[in-house]
């Protein structure tokens, strides 16, 4: 398995690393001997080393890919490629497909994020040939986003299937956890950054708490140190500063103890190329009724078009959770979520389906 994994011994940069952790995990759990290989991304925010280091890793995973797999016996192997088909990324995964099918293996390339059709619309003619290439040269394709099986079928038809982002055993509770019945907890967890729409969740926030006082928000995870302090000086603005809470990165452990508290999860992202986000299964998988944008994969995810909305103001947010609140819906939509999760987006149920798909080739 090739994919950016990060390093082992910190948490997971972004929901990139944690979903390559998680499938490798999964796989190992069910009893295959997985190679993971980790290919490397550019880590400087200089943007002339960064520019370096890209082309040097360019250059040295494949050729670290074709070291490894070069003495490894092809009957009963598989070679899985985790990427995202991005601008930048096109040459290295055409790369990837042509190697380990010209050294004999079946390949499988895991299509990762959201994004990509509009990003393949964009392409000039040459990206466009590498990138229709890039799919007719694997023998599988999996997809975290069903919405990619239709563009997929613009140019093969390869084999495709459904491999959505899942909850890890352990992670989702049981059973439905009960929600505080004095007040409303609002709250997102996840990267700290510009396309998450980060201020935009306070200032929803605010005009919520003008409308009910007994509301509180909380902010959890990291990102890049100059948004963190935009965030940190809109908190410290608002006139309901005293009901939010900033809390850092935290691991699933952390999460899972403040999950249950909490009634409606903000997520109006902007992030191109957002794929099937782990922290809105995390969410859910707690009963929390999320509120989403209508970007990439997030309607298709939450299946309610009551939860999402369409234009990226502080009105159509607010109007969603006013609607559920005022109409007494909140706990039939929190079960809807919670089953939802256990029904689609569980660990057990993702198993399963990886087996058939292992097992059928």
């Amino acid at each position: 398995m090739i994919a950016s994994f990060g390093n082992f011994n910190k948490l997971p940069l972004g929901g990139g690393q944690t979903a390559a952790r998680r499938l490798l995990k999964t796989m190992q759990g069910l009893g295959y001997r997985v190679i993971a290989i980790h290919r490397h991304p550019p880590t400087s925010h200089n943007n002339v080393v960064r520019g370096f280091q890209f082309v040097f890793w360019m250059l040295i995973d494949p050729l670290i890919v074709a070291f490894r797999l070069l003495f490894k016996p092809r009957d009963n192997s598989l070679v899985m490629y985790m990427g995202y088909m991005g601008v930048v990324l096109i040459p290295l995964e055409w790369i990837f497909a042509r190697l380990s099918h010209f050294l004999g293996f079946k390949n499988l390339f895991y299509l990762a994020g959201g994004g990509t059709e509009i990003v393949y619309n964009r392409l000039n003619s040459v990206l466009k040939f590498f990138e229709r290439s890039i799919i007719r040269s694997y023998y599988l394709i999996l997809t975290e986003g069903i919405e990619n099986i239709s563009f997929i079928r613009r140019f093969s038809n390869v084999n495709t299937a459904y491999l959505p982002n899942y909850t890890e055993k352990g992670f989702d509770p049981s059973f439905y956890p009960e929600k505080p019945l004095d007040r409303w907890n609002f709250i997102y967890f996840g990267r700290i950054c510009k396309e998450k729409n980060v201020l935009l969740i306070i200032a929803i926030f605010n005009r919520l708490c003008e409308l009910n006082s007994n509301s509180n928000l909380t902010i959890v995870g990291g990102g890049p140190e100059d948004y963190n302090h935009i965030i940190e000086a809109s908190i410290a603005a608002s006139p309901f500063y005293h009901k939010i809470t900033r809390i850092g990165r935290s691991s699933h452990e952390e999460l899972r103890c403040l999950l249950p508290n909490y009634h409606f999860y903000l997520f109006p992202s902007i992030e191109p190329r957002e794929g099937h986000s782990n922290a809105l299964n995390e969410a859910m998988s707690f009963g929390l009724v999320p509120v989403v944008s209508d970007n990439n994969f997030l309607p298709s995810i939450v299946a309610n078009s009551r939860l999402v909305a369409h234009e990226q103001t502080v009105q159509a947010y607010v109007d969603i959770v006013l609607d559920i609140i005022e109409n007494g819906d909140f706990d039939k939509l929190s079960h809807e979520m919670y089953n939802r999760v256990k029904l689609n987006y569980t660990q057990s149920v993702i198993e399963s389906r990886l087996k058939d798909i292992f097992d059928s080739i």
